[in-house]
């Protein structure tokens, strides 16, 4: 097994963007490697991984919904033997939006429980192929509690950042051995919404407002031998 100090450098080394350190209290990583796609039920057999930003929601008179899917490979290193979990302070998805008109508790991210792949559709995880059909179109959810965001103004633009805390349902799952493979934003439909979508940025994007998860480790656990 290796040593729970060098598992935690490799991860911060080899999974993430970049990495800096808090001297008092955590070490930060930024997991930036992230594949994301959108998925649409009035499309249900289409793959749609190439838009610059995903409107998700409700469109056409709400006759459709879209749902954006989001995994990052950092993620399930966290399900290795040598995570320590007392290590594990914060981790949390942020995510970027041309505004939004939609309650912030109706903006909701699920924790997806099935692998799937670029290919992915409403229907299937991987649609080049048979016998990948989700069991639940629109993505098979793990029974962990949705997460609503925190939203703050970026600096200079008109964007939101959308800052989802995932840290309780990633340490429930890894508990209960149940691995997250991505998540899944879902608008839920509401009278308090002046609209029922709302615009993300994705990774095909020319500019750093990408989807990422920032990961924060207590120092001290992660340092003991």
């Amino acid at each position: 097994m290796v040593s729970r100090y060098v598992f935690i450098i490799s991860l911060l080394l080899l999974s993430c963007g970049r990495t800096e350190t808090d001297p008092e209290n955590d070490v930060i990583a930024v997991a930036a490697d992230v594949m994301d796609a959108l998925i649409d039920s009035a499309n249900p057999d289409r793959a749609d991984n190439q838009a610059d930003a995903a409107f998700v929601g409700f469109q056409d008179g709400l006759t459709s919904e879209t749902r954006l899917l989001i995994f990052l490979p950092a993620l399930t290193n966290l399900y290795q033997e040598s995570v320590v979990l007392s290590s594990i302070a914060d981790i949390r998805l942020e995510l970027y939006a041309d505004g939004v008109a939609v309650n912030p508790d109706n903006i909701r991210l699920f924790f997806i429980g099935l692998p799937w792949t670029p290919y992915v559709s409403w229907h299937s995880r991987f649609n080049l192929s048979d016998d990948y059909d989700w069991q639940q179109p629109g993505g098979d959810l793990l029974n962990l509690d949705y997460a609503t965001p925190d939203i703050e103004d970026v600096a200079g633009t008109s964007l939101k950042m959308l800052s989802f805390d995932v840290t309780e349902q990633v340490i429930a799952s890894i508990i209960d051995k149940q691995t997250i493979y991505g998540f899944a934003l879902i608008i839920q439909q509401s009278d308090l919404n002046r609209k029922q979508s709302i615009l993300i940025r994705t990774t095909n994007g020319s500019d750093s407002y990408d989807p990422r998860a920032v990961l924060s480790y207590s120092q001290e656990d992660i340092l003991q031998p």
